[in-house]
């Protein structure tokens, strides 16, 4: 019986990325209109997850989708948490 040897691959862990935008408006009590642009990403570092999200956060379907509102792209303000890893 012969072992197999496996391409060495990266382990992959699902990401959840959560991208801050700034509607340019302002709610009733005067402050800034935000919102959080979410996204579920795989990839092997927190890192690659948040490029990975900010390459689909420029997509046109999701600048239409937040209405062309620019990102907050403060790394202060992003969240990136690792949810699980991926089989």
């Amino acid at each position: 019986m012969t072992k197999r040897s496996r391409a060495a691959s990266p382990h992959l862990f699902r990401w959840r990325v959560e991208i801050p935008h700034q509607s340019g408006d302002t709610g009733p009590d005067g402050t800034p209109d935000t919102g959080v642009h979410l996204f579920i990403v795989d990839a092997s570092e927190a890192d690659h997850a948040l490029e990975q999200a900010l390459a689909r956060a420029e997509s046109e379907d999701a600048r239409r989708h937040r209405r062309h509102t620019p990102l907050a792209v403060d790394l202060h303000r992003v969240s990136v948490v690792k949810l699980c890893h991926v089989a």
